[in-house]
């Protein structure tokens, strides 16, 4: 017999970092004996039953989404028909708890769905990947030194970010009404770091109760195994290893600090660089390996363990696993602060740097050579396990109440 029925809700399922903790609290809450299904906006699904992972949302419905927020600021207030479909699927199932995700990402209505939310009676436990439910436009703003969030968003300066809006800036009205929606209904929210909680508590959000779970990864698939790297990437064996990660480089991303960085670089160094697209492989230095967008665990490993430094220049994150994975094959990091919840990461495997000049990190990654990162124990404090009982527990908390129904 089910102990009660779970609704996860993302932008994808099984891909990315937001999809694969997705696919982990899938098999997790299923294990103990939740009946539970993924509604997803994009894509395939990846290690959910087909059964029990639906998309709603149309390629015409992505692209609907995608040009009322690049024409009029809409972000996730066009296309209603997904959404209406995904309320009459929640109301036959009948969840006792709706586990939310990202609700940004071009394939649902978030003022059709938090009016329904609201006015049932269901559970709702929101994991917050980004700033994106406290801001009137974009998900991140720390590159910005932005803070209008904290009392009235207008006049966006990142309206061009993510998610782009080429003409219309709607900031204002955007941000009253997700005050209006995102306050009602019983609502737990789940930051990944103590810094968006911090955020969160500065925001109009801050009477809402704020659980903290740091993410975790597949500690199996991410340890040091990287003796094959050099040679497949034809790299000279003597070269140590400067590794950056992501699943698209930008400017935010830091893909301009990597390019100062090989400019300055010594000779005994190779920067390896994963996630690239075909016309950035087109432009890298002579002196940096570029490698296209993986999905393959056991791939990025490799080069995590072949690496002698993982440098993470973002300029806005929430609580980014590539640090963890790098952690976890040995290899200490780099990062800058001020930048999200990426320092509380790090600890002391690694160096957190406080400006953004290349002399600054040319110091770090030579600290960072002496550094032994005990992979082992990093591998016990980041297991997916870990976060995935404690997701457990709080699901459990919440449905004490009405666990009987």
């Amino acid at each position: 017999m089910s102990k009660g029925k779970i609704v996860i809700i993302n932008s994808v399922c099984g891909v990315g970092s937001t999809g694969r903790i997705v696919e982990d609290l899938y098999k997790a809450y299923t294990e103990q004996g939740f009946a539970t299904k993924v509604v997803y906006g994009r894509g395939n699904a990846v290690g959910v039953p087909a059964e029990d992972a639906f998309r709603f949302n149309s390629e015409f419905g992505f692209y609907v989404h995608a040009l009322a927020s690049r024409l009029l600021d809409r972000h996730g207030l066009a296309d209603i028909s997904a959404t209406k479909r995904i309320i009459a699927f929640l109301r036959e199932f009948n969840p006792d708890i709706i586990h939310l995700h990202n609700i940004h990402g071009y394939y649902l209505n978030y003022r059709l769905l938090f009016e329904y939310l609201n006015s049932s009676q269901v559970k709702i436990v929101w994991t917050l990947h980004d700033c994106w439910s406290f801001t009137g436009h974009c998900a991140y703003y720390t590159a910005l030194r932005c803070s209008k969030w904290q009392t009235q968003c207008s006049k966006c300066p990142g309206k061009r970010d993510y998610p782009t809006s080429w003409f219309a800036d709607r900031s204002e009205k955007n941000f009253a009404l997700k005050k209006k929606l995102f306050n009602g209904g019983n609502v737990i929210l789940v930051t990944p770091s103590e810094w968006l909680k911090n955020e969160v508590k500065k925001s109009f959000l801050r009477e809402l109760p704020v659980e903290v779970i740091n993410n975790g990864i597949d500690t199996d698939a991410f340890r040091s195994c990287g003796q094959e790297v050099k040679k497949k990437y034809a790299i000279d064996p003597n070269k140590k290893i400067v590794l950056g990660v992501a699943n698209y480089w930008t400017e935010n991303k830091g893909f301009g600090s990597f390019m100062s960085l090989a400019d300055s670089l010594p000779d005994d160094y190779r920067i390896v660089m994963v996630g690239l697209s075909e016309k950035q492989l087109k432009r890298l230095p002579s002196n940096v390996t570029g490698v296209t967008r993986t999905q393959s665990k056991e791939e990025l490993a490799a080069l995590y363990g072949a690496a002698d430094v993982f440098f993470n220049p973002t300029k806005e994150d929430n609580y980014p696993t590539v640090n963890i994975e790098s952690l976890c094959c040995g290899t200490p990091v780099v990062c800058f602060s001020e930048t999200g919840g990426g320092a509380e990461i790090v600890g002391e495997s690694g160096i957190v740097i406080d400006k953004r000049d290349v002399g600054s990190v040319l110091d770090a990654i030579d600290k960072c050579m002496k550094i032994k990162v005990d992979a082992e124990l990093q591998r016990k404090k980041y297991s997916k396990r870990i976060y995935c009982d404690k997701y457990v527990r709080l699901i459990k908390s919440v449905l004490g109440e009405n666990n009987g129904r």
